[in-house]
């Protein structure tokens, strides 16, 4: 199933971003895009780990959704200068 069914452009640009930075896949389903949400929130997904509960999933929502408010009032500001709407803009 597609990210973008759940998450917006800007929060899977920045979880791209994310991913990027620590070296995972990028969001490419929704699958994927949860268990960037997980390592956001905490999640170290060692092998012996647990599946993420909902504490790591709620603060790595939390997490990308500050990131996603403050992303959303600087492209407001100055969408140009922004390395998200180069993100964005690049598909």
């Amino acid at each position: 199933m597609d990210a973008k069914c759940f998450f917006t452009d800007i929060e899977i640009a920045i979880l791209a971003d994310f991913a990027t930075e620590r070296r995972f896949p990028g969001p490419d389903n929704l699958g994927r895009a949860m268990g960037l949400v997980a390592a956001m929130g905490g999640h170290l997904h060692r092998k012996h780990d647990r599946p993420p509960g909902n504490e790591i999933i709620w603060h790595g929502y939390a997490r990308l959704a500050d990131s996603s408010a403050s992303t959303e009032r600087a492209l407001r500001l100055e969408p140009e200068k922004s390395e998200v709407y180069k993100l964005l803009r690049a598909d």
